[in-house]
């Protein structure tokens, strides 16, 4: 479980480098993590679209 929990920290600390915070104004920071995010969350939906599964079809 707390591997699971983590892993998005880990991403943005490894792949986007906030390991430490590039600005001494917390908004730009803020900005810069939230636009993180916001390409961490676009990655993920775009490996869960592209992956291939079975769809099950309800009903």
């Amino acid at each position: 479980m707390r591997a699971e929990v983590e892993r998005p920290y880990a991403v943005l600390k490894e792949q986007y480098g906030l390991r430490r915070m590039r600005f001494f104004n917390y908004t730009r920071n803020k900005v810069q993590v939230v636009l993180a995010c916001c390409a961490y969350n676009l990655r993920r939906v775009a490996g869960i679209l592209s992956s291939p599964r079975e769809r099950h079809a309800c009903g």
